[in-house]
Parts: C-alpha cells; structure tokens; sequence
C-alpha cells in the first residue's frame, strides 16, 4: 500500500512539471505600455565655493548681462529613442528679490524659445536626440521687457578659505544677500499631445544625478 502511494505521488508530481513545463508564458510589450519622457541637460551644473549648490542655474554679471550667454545641452527622451518628442517650450519671468526699492516681480512666465523635433540631432553615443541650447541676456531683456535699471545684482566675493572661488555676500546677521533673478520653465509636448514640466514630473527625474531634468533653469543676477 505504502508502495501504491509512493507510486501515485511521483506520478502526480511528474504530471505537474510537464504541465509547468509546457506552459505558454506571454511576453510583455513594453512599447504598447504608456511610458513617460523628460527632457535632460547634458551635464548642467553651478558650483559656488567649489561644491555644486544647484543644478540649471547660471551667474550672469549685471556689468556684462546683455553679453553673457547661457548655454546648455539637452537631450529629448522618450520611448524608441526620442520618437514621440515633438516641442520644447520655454517661458521666462523676472523675479524680484529686492523689493525695497520697488516690486517688478512678473506675475506669468512669457515665452522665450520653442524648439521643434526637427532641431534636434540624434547622438551617435546614446541615440537620443540633442540640441545645443544657447540663451543671451539680451534674449531674456527682450522677452521680459524687463530693464537692467530695475535688476539688483546680487554680490558675490570670494571665498573665506583663500581659495578663488566666489560665494555669495552676507549682511551683519550672517543672512545671505539675495539678489534679483529670472525663472525659465518648460514643457515638454510629445506627438500625442501629451505634456510634461516641473508640475508633473516626480523627483527621481528632476533631481536625479543623472536624469537632471528640472524643466527649470535660473538666471542670477550677480556683481563681483
């Protein structure tokens, strides 16, 4: 009986790996899957006193603001190596930080650039398409019809440590002194309408090392 028992449970397990065996196991498509995208800088980072205080942000001196020029790369991802990437727009506004001798704080961004798929080129080491990306102070003068004479520049001096780099100035009470600046934000459209920007993109994406995809770059204003 012991035998007969034995005998059946072989068998019965012997049944169920054949079935596990020949079992069709459905593979997943990942492109039928709703994927998102985001737009990378390549790499853009500012250092202040040797350490990297914020990604996407720039010091241009008020001396030289016209001239100066911000300059980036960025590289469009989505599903199938950028395929469904179709504008990136960028809006800027003024912020005022100063506002003891006036408040001319924009209340909404204005456009600033829209750059179409067709701008950009694909890369040869990555295979996304990339745009060299350049911003003059005169362009953002122009867009925000904002005059120098109402931008307070905010005073850098060097570092305590001897060293050259330059950190921003404080007041008696060891308080920063800001400063007035301007914000461009974007949004990235695919072809299928579908849009992101800083509002629907999580932290991973906009604050990764590596994905530095913030849809925000700022401009400060700076004196040395």
């Amino acid at each position: 009986m012991k035998y007969i028992k034995s005998s059946l449970s072989i068998v019965a397990a012997a049944v169920l790996m054949a079935s596990c065996e020949t079992q069709k196991v459905e593979t997943i498509d990942l492109t039928a899957l709703e994927n998102g995208a985001y737009i990378r800088t390549v790499p853009f980072e500012k250092y202040r006193a040797g350490l990297p205080v914020a990604k996407n942000q720039v010091d241009f001196t008020l001396e030289k603001f016209a001239e100066t020029k911000f300059e980036t790369v960025l590289e469009a991802v989505t599903i199938n190596k950028g395929a469904l990437f179709a504008t990136y727009d960028l809006s800027i506004r003024f912020v005022d930080n100063t506002p003891a001798n006036g408040n001319s704080s924009m209340a909404a961004a204005v456009p600033l650039k829209s750059l179409s798929a067709s701008a950009f080129v694909k890369d040869p080491a990555t295979g996304y398409p990339r745009f060299n990306l350049s911003i003059t102070g005169a362009e953002i003068l122009a867009a925000t019809k904002v005059s120098l004479s109402n931008v307070t520049a905010q005073p850098l001096i060097k570092s305590g440590t001897g060293g050259v780099d330059l950190v921003p100035k404080k007041d008696a009470a060891e308080k920063e002194i800001l400063g007035d600046r301007f914000d461009i934000t974007a949004v990235m459209t695919l072809t299928d309408g579908r849009k992101y920007s800083a509002s629907n993109t999580g932290p991973n994406i906009t604050g990764g090392a590596f994905y530095s995809s913030a849809f925000l770059y700022r401009v400060f204003a700076v004196s040395l």
